[in-house]
């Protein structure tokens, strides 16, 4: 057993909550008061089918990137948080603030892709974004290749290929609002998720769409070097993209 105050006070000292944006509601989702926990869930995503792999699994805490709750609850029906409560079981997410971590999403996603590709100096745009030169320069037709072993997966989307790849920025999740941006920076491709038509249309340098899930799901394991606690358990979730390509 171990306090889940010293567990989330770990995480929160990587991504304190007061970075989150706005519009987000990172920290607690259901709080029932319990002070320790044996075994913890990771997810991306708090969906029934997740609390209730916890549930298999005797967890009695789930930390999620995503959070649970977003708006204001005049009732409760989502069957998630039913089932939790039911089974005594906390929620707690880590959403923007983890995306700004120092070993966050981002930087989970930049070391992926440095297992295949050699990056060198890494600089940060803004909070979400980091851009680097390659250590070599790269055809883009290879670079695809490397990227898609990197992240074990087998398609992605991508507009305006470039021929040789030099300089890359990335971010892990929705950056399609810093493409405009990155066209200041010498930018040869932009790896990030959920861009949409327009937005590829319009840009400037090419573009990688490896899907939302894809470039978050890594995560998970940098989440669990910064909570692992001796005489804790961590269990990972089995999520699948909500996408499929057929």
């Amino acid at each position: 057993m171990a306090k889940i105050k010293e567990i989330i006070d770990k995480l929160e000292k990587i991504a304190p909550t007061t970075t989150q944006e706005e519009w987000d509601n990172s920290g607690w989702q259901i709080n029932l008061g319990i002070k320790t926990t044996k075994k913890i869930f990771l997810t991306l995503n708090v969906t029934e089918k997740t609390v209730n792999q916890a549930i298999h699994n005797n967890c009695d805490l789930i930390i999620s990137h995503h959070p649970l709750i977003f708006k204001p609850l005049k009732c409760i029906k989502n069957k998630a948080i039913i089932k939790a409560i039911q089974n005594n079981i906390q929620i707690y997410s880590a959403h923007t603030n983890f995306d700004k971590a120092k070993n966050g999403t981002t930087q989970t996603l930049l070391q992926a892709i440095n297992s295949q590709i050699s990056i060198g100096t890494v600089k940060e745009i803004n909070e979400y974004v980091k851009a680097a030169k390659l250590k070599t320069p790269i055809k883009s037709k290879e670079f695809i290749l490397k990227v898609k072993k990197a992240l074990n997966i087998n398609s992605l989307k991508i507009s305006h290929p470039s021929p040789i790849i030099k300089t890359i920025a990335i971010c892990a999740g929705a950056g399609a609002d810093f493409i405009s941006e990155l066209e200041n920076h010498s930018i040869d491709c932009f790896i990030t998720a959920d861009i949409k038509y327009h937005q590829a249309l319009e840009s400037k340098i090419m573009l990688l769409d490896i899907g939302h899930f894809e470039s978050e799901i890594i995560a998970l394991k940098s989440l669990e070097k910064i909570i692992k606690t001796p005489d804790v358990s961590i269990i990972f979730s089995k999520e699948e993209p909500v996408f499929e390509t057929i």
